[in-house]
């Protein structure tokens, strides 16, 4: 997560470059993330860098009272 004063300012980028290239470097062959729904600028920035949807994952709270 990248503090809300220091978005927009390419750090999230870098750090996903770093993760990917730690992971190359390890010999993984993919890199899952998750985005809440709703949070469009996440999960438009992950897939400006290449991410795509997988699975689609439902909840149903119980008992909110």
């Amino acid at each position: 997560v990248v503090a809300e004063g220091a978005r927009r300012r390419g750090i999230g980028s870098a750090l996903l470059r770093a993760v990917e290239t730690e992971a190359e470097a390890r010999g993984l062959r993919r890199l899952a993330i998750g985005v809440l729904a709703g949070n469009d600028a996440a999960e438009t920035a992950y897939r400006r860098f290449g991410f795509r949807p997988y699975a689609l994952e439902l909840i149903k709270p119980l008992n909110e009272g």
